[in-house]
Formats: C-alpha cells, sequence, structure tokens
C-alpha cells in the first residue's frame, strides 16, 4: 500500500499551525495498518537519481543527504547511492528506488515520497518526488528551498520516520516545513534516535568453527543445514553464536552410517549441535562386505540386495560372493525379493528335512505355498542350485506358472525339449539375464550371480 509525504514551504501555515501546535515528540514512525512499524526489512537501501528536470548540483544534493542518514553510529542504516537512470517510473512500484524531478500539482507541496509496504511492516519500494514548480536551489540561496535539506527529510521517511509538527520539532529534519532560504542539512538528536530506533546497531558477532571427520572402513558425505559443511569436500564451516546446525550423514552405495561422535552427537540419526563453541564431530561409515569392492562387477548388485533386506551376508561383515548357492539360500533369497521378512505361511512342515527348528523353515514353506517349487517329500535343502533351478525360482516367483515367452531358444544349451526352457526363455525376454549363446543350465549358481538375478528381477536394476 503506498504513503505519501509533504513539506508545506509557506510561513503563514507554519505560523497558525504553531498557535495550537501539539507537544514536541523525540520522533514518530509510521506504521502499517496492523500497528506494524514499517522498515526495511534489511539496514540497506538503493536510490538512484533520475536527474532530468533537476537544479545544477543536485547529484551533489542527494548523494550528501544519503550520506548523512548512512553515517550514524548507533544505526546499522545505509543508503547506497545506485548513480543516475534514465528510469522515469515515479511512483510505480517496481522495486526500484528512484530519486526523480517534475511538476506536482498540489499547492504549497515541495516533495512527494511514495511507499509500499506490506501489512506486517516491510518496506517494499520507495519513490521520491521534488516539485519544479517551486524554486529549487543546490547552493543555499536565500530564494530557493534548499534540495538537500527536501532530500534529508524525504529520505527520513523512507526510512519510515513521520512528519513531526509540534513547536518543539522545529529544528528537526523530520519536522513537516520548510521555509524558502532556510536548510536543515544535518540531523537532530531525535531524528538520530529514530533511525537508531528503527535500525539499531547489532551486536557484534561471534563465530565458531565446525569440523567434521569421516572414519571407519566404508565410505559417505556428512551435509548441514544452515548450508556451509559438505564434507568430504568441504568439512569445515563457521556459524554464529547460538546458529542450531544439523549435520546429515549419507552412507555411499555399499557402505552404512555406523554413527556419531564428538560434541553432542551421538546414535546414527541427524545429529543436531547449538553453536557456542567450536566442536568437532566424526562421522563413522562402515563397508557392508569386506570381501567386495567398488570394482567387483556385482558390487551394486550385491549392495542392492543388502538395502532391500534380500541378504544379510555369509557372515563376519562377508558376502562370499563365490560361494554356491544352497536350496534352502535360494527359498530365503526368493522369498524376501516377493515378500520381505513379514509374511504368512503353513506352519505344519511340507517337507521332512525342514523342521520348524531349520532357520529357513518360513522360506521353505512359503516356497511351497506359492507353488515356487514343486518338490515334495524332501526339499534337499542343503543341496546345490543349478542355474535352470535358479531361473525356474525366479519365474515362478514373479510370474507364476503361467505366462507368454518366445518360442525360439536363445541359447545353444537349452532347447525347447529341456524342462527349464521356458523360464530360462523368460528370463531372457525379461533380461534378467544377460547371458547369450549358452546359457550354462546345469552349472551351480553362485551368490554373486544371483545378487545380479533377483535385482534385475525385483529391484528394476539392469
Amino acid at each position: 500500500m503506498p504513503g505519501r509525504s509533504f513539506s508545506v514551504p509557506k510561513l503563514l501555515v507554519l505560523f497558525l499551525l504553531l498557535i495550537a501546535a501539539p507537544p514536541a515528540a523525540a520522533y514518530q514512525v509510521n506504521t502499517s495498518g496492523t500497528g506494524n512499524e514499517i522498515k526495511w526489512s534489511s539496514p540497506s537501501a538503493v536510490y538512484s537519481l533520475n536527474p532530468s528536470g533537476a537544479p545544477a548540483g543536485s547529484e551533489e544534493a542527494v548523494t550528501s543527504a544519503l550520506g548523512t542518514w548512512s553515517t550514524i553510529p548507533t544505526s546499522s542504516f545505509a543508503f547506497t547511492y545506485g548513480g543516475t537512470t534514465a528510469n522515469s517510473s515515479w511512483g510505480v512500484r517496481d522495486n526500484v528506488n528512484l530519486l526523480a524531478f517534475g511538476p506536482i500539482n498540489e499547492t504549497g507541496v515541495l516533495a512527494v515520497n511514495y511507499f509500499w509496504f506490506t501489512t506486517d511492516g516491510r518496506l517494499l519500494d520507495s519513490d521520491i518526488k521534488f516539485n519544479t514548480r517551486v524554486p529549487l536551489s543546490t547552493n543555499g540561496s536565500s530564494g530557493g528551498f534548499d534540495l538537500e535539506s527536501l532530500a534529508l527529510h524525504e529520505l527520513g521517511h523512507s526510512l519510515s520516520l513521520a512528519d513531526l509538527y509540534g513547536a518543539g520539532d522545529t529544528a528537526k529534519t523530520m519536522y513537516g516545513y520548510l521555509s524558502q532560504g532556510s536548510n536543515k542539512r544535518s540531523l537532530h538528536q531525535d531524528d538520530i534516535d529514530g533511525i537508531s530506533h528503527l535500525y539499531p546497531v547489532t551486536q557484534p558477532v561471534t563465530y565458531y568453527a565446525l569440523s567434521v571427520a569421516l572414519s571407519g572402513t566404508g565410505d559417505g558425505t556428512v551435509s548441514s543445514a544452515p548450508q556451509g559443511i559438505e564434507c568430504g569436500g568441504d568439512c569445515t564451516e563457521s556459524y554464529a553464536s547460538s546458529t542450531i546446525v544439523t549435520l546429515t550423514a549419507t552412507p555411499s552405495s555399499g557402505s552404512i552410517f555406523s554413527g556419531w561422535s564428538g560434541g553432542t552427537c551421538s546414535g546414527e540419526g541427524v545429529c543436531t549441535l547449538t553453536m557456542n563453541a567450536a566442536v568437532s564431530v566424526t562421522a563413522s561409515f562402515t563397508k557392508i562386505f569386506a570381501d567386495i569392492s567398488p570394482s567387483y562387477w556385482a558390487y551394486d548388485y550385491i549392495n542392492a540386495l543388502y538395502g532391500s533386506g534380500i541378504t544379510t551376508g555369509c557372515g563376519e561383515g562377508r558376502y562370499c560372493p563365490s560361494d554356491e548357492v544352497t536350496r534352502a539360500q535360494m527359498a530365503a533369497f526368493v522369498i524376501r525379493a516377493k515378500f520381505g521378512e513379514s509374511f504368512s505361511h503353513t506352519t505344519t512342515p511340507y517337507f521332512s528335512d525342514v523342521s520348524p527348528e531349520n532357520p529357513y523353515f518360513k522360506y521353505v514353506q512359503k516356497l511351497k505355498d506359492e507353488g515356487i517349487t514343486t518338490v515334495s517329500g524332501r526339499y534337499d535343502s542343503g543341496g546345490d542350485v543349478t542355474r535352470g533351478q535358479a531361473a525356474a525360482f525366479i519365474i515362478r516367483a514373479k510370474f507364476g506358472e503361467s505366462f507368454s515367452h518366445t518360442t525360439t531358444p536363445y541359447f545353444t544349451d537349452v532347447p525347447e525339449s529341456n524342462p527349464y526352457f521356458k523360464y530360462v526363455q523368460k528370463l531372457k525376454d525379461e533380461s534378467i539375464t544377460s547371458v547369450s549363446e549358452q546359457y550354462a543350465i546345469d552349472t551351480i549358481v553362485t551368490r554373486d550371480q544371483v545378487a545380479a538375478l533377483l535385482s534385475r528381477a525385483f529391484l528394476g536394476m539392469h
């Protein structure tokens, strides 16, 4: 919403008002309709000058006025002079603060200040026009109205100081009248108190250093909010006293975050610090499986299985990628991939060699419940799984027994007569296997191969 301010020069009006003048006020601040003091969000504003129609010396006059308001030791506010401009959009809310000259068709008005602000008091834009219908002076002559004094007063409005009209206010910059031939090129203490109230000098800010270190066998990064820490690149940042900083640890593929140490940080969640002293924090990352490196062909597949809860490894922080897969292990792999760890299953044993005490019991039971295995009597829990059997397990788990498939053989060692033909064909149709020419159908499948097959089939990887 815009505000307007006028400076009335007529001595007669001044005299008449002084007869019944209100008592002097130290300063007054403009407020919004909701009672909030109007002021800039930050203690600064840039003003540009359109000198068209201005008297000689106008740039020096307005820059001097800008500087007078900007050099008060008890105030943090500073105007910035943006130079001259051809912009003539005075009185337009365009986020450009403009000092301009032109005729004002209102009797007794020396200058007008339009400013826009929000209901909560945030000042958005201010434009000042000096009236060229009255004689403006920059050299202090008795025949003109002093431009520097006018600019000083109108810039006071731009700071959100209001006009004063009391008998004791006549010496102040924010007094609402200016006489021809007089000048007020310096600030009264009450003017100074006004800007100091609106834009006080902030107390010196103390900064404390936050340092983050990474440790452990794994890899990861730590980031901060507010921004500043991006470790492993930028691991040190200074924050103002009492700043609340939240650190978040993100493990890299193949690693897990294993906890914080230092400062007030602990556990495996985010770390929140209040910066009232310098502090060092360590984030530890642990490699998921010590026996596979990032260059290993199945590294991403294996870690994806871990991240999805399909495998916990073979023990002692290892995956044992080249180990052959048993039928019990295959049951656990497939059922976890399809159902996770929480599922119902038949509690009466299907197989004589897989009792309820067997750690693989629930997986083998669910395998039978779902028709993923078709054997009966004995499951042969410790037996090895061939690549043909692995294809049957995975395809049945994903598609059941009824599915379409390419009938022209993909592999020379898997003809149409092979009992695993349709499963292997579907495996290739769905890009679950990437091999060509020979499938090696009777070869025992290894744990790294199963990781690749399951990741492609159930996790959308390729």
